[in-house]
Order: C-alpha cells, then structure tokens, then sequence
C-alpha cells in the first residue's frame, strides 16, 4: 500500500499532504479489517510531525540519527580486542549512510579485525577512532528520496575502499540522499586496477537509475562529459571498462 510501511508489529502510515494521509489511513483501517488485525489504540499516535522508526528520527526534511544512538558511538571507549573493535565497527555501520567516505575513515579499525593481524591500537587507530565519532555527531540530514529530481552520482576514487555519493541537483543545490561506502572483496583487491575510478563505477551493485539514464546526465556534466570523450578518443578500454564509453 503506498504511504504504508510494516516492520513485524509496528506500521508507520505516511502522506505527503492531509488528503494523502488520509487515504492512507483508511486503505491500512480496511485491510486491517479485511484480514481480521487488531489495533492497540493506547500503542498508536496520529498525526505527528516527525517520528522515531528503526533508530532514525524522521520529519519532513528528512532522516535524521537520534540521540540514543549518537551517544552510544560517542561514549564508547577505545577497544581493547578485536571483539570490541568489532562492536564498535557494528555500530557506526548503522549510521553508515550519514558518514562519508566512512570506509576509508576506518581502515586502520578494519583492518584490527582481519585474520592473522596482531591487534595493535596504533595512532592511526586513535585518529580514525575519533574521526568516525565526529562524524556521527555531525547534524547531517538524507533527505527523501524524490524520483522527479535529477541526480548525481559522485565516486570518489581510494585505494582502501569504494566510496560513492547520490545527491540530488536542485537549482545550485545539492542535498545528499545517501553515502555508499565500502570495502573491497578479497578478489577485487587482488585484481590490477588501472584505472581505479572506471573500477569503482563497475562495483556499484544497486543504481537508482538505469546505465542508459547515466550516460546521459554523464554527457551533460561539464567535467565528466570532457572525461567521457576523452576517454572514447584517446584510450583504448577493454572488458567491462568499455562499458562506460558506449
């Protein structure tokens, strides 16, 4: 049902305006009826102008992080192990899509976790450790996703992780709909980049748009459209590479 969100127990009903809300409301009532649900009336709110769903604190503007879960990162400690270290890697990665670049800011905590690496809290540990709670104490907002407004999608090239943006282009405005942001696999990291920005386009799992979508806001980018012929007039690409230049 549009507007309607179900997670086990708990729904959130949602509009854009009065009227739509209402519809809504009505079409969740009915099938709630259709199918025998009962509803706790104490348990419900209506109307409410932001709401707290999933660890996220959300209104009109946007999603927000709440307080809970900002204290939580904020006050944990310095690790001791590889246990905490991991505990602490869980719950940053919740806010993950607040932070940018996140999985580069965090390397030197990744790599603690991996086989066979002696734990050794290092300066670099140190420096990533408080970078990451500055971070998630900054007041960003994602804001709602809106398929009528053009988008951007910005890869940052690191040899440590794929790190992507989406914003939306409103006017001269870009608001962040969300940060990507992620390690390599063990094959990836063993495979020769040459071109390590052409390879992470080519590791995004999930586009919002289609390729042939993408191609077309590449082409009308001042700086990607020189890129883009570049690349068609001067180097010669093989494989999956090819497919960002036809």
């Amino acid at each position: 049902m549009e507007g309607v969100k179900v997670f086990m127990d708990e729904a959130r009903i949602t509009g854009s305006d009065e009227i739509s809300h209402f519809t809504a409301l009505e079409e969740f009532f009915k099938k709630c009826r259709e199918h025998g649900l009962k509803l706790n009336l104490n348990k419900s709110k209506f109307f409410q102008n932001e709401i707290n769903f999933f660890g996220h604190r959300i209104d009109s503007k946007g999603l927000h992080k709440t307080n809970e879960k900002i204290s939580a990162v904020v006050n944990a400690p310095v690790s001791k192990n590889v246990h905490e270290v991991k505990s602490f890697l869980g719950l940053v990665n919740f806010y993950g899509k607040f932070c940018e670049n996140l999985a580069t800011i965090a390397n030197p905590l990744n790599n603690l976790t991996k086989k066979n690496v002696r734990f050794l809290w290092s300066k670099d540990c140190q420096v990533a450790f408080e970078q990451i709670k500055e971070e998630i104490c900054s007041p960003k907002v994602l804001v709602h996703y809106d398929p009528n407004l053009p988008l951007t999608l910005a890869s940052d090239a690191s040899p440590v992780s794929f790190e992507f943006d989406i914003i939306f282009r409103k006017t001269i405005e870009h608001r962040n709909a969300d940060f990507l942001s992620r390690l390599p696999k063990t094959s990836e990291e063993l495979e020769v980049k040459d071109d390590i920005t052409i390879f992470q386009m080519s590791q995004i799992e999930a586009l919002p748009v289609t390729s042939k979508e993408l191609r077309q806001e590449t082409g009308k980018d001042i700086e990607l459209g020189s890129l883009l012929k570049a690349l068609r007039e001067g180097k010669d690409l093989q494989g999956r590479e090819a497919q960002y230049t036809n």
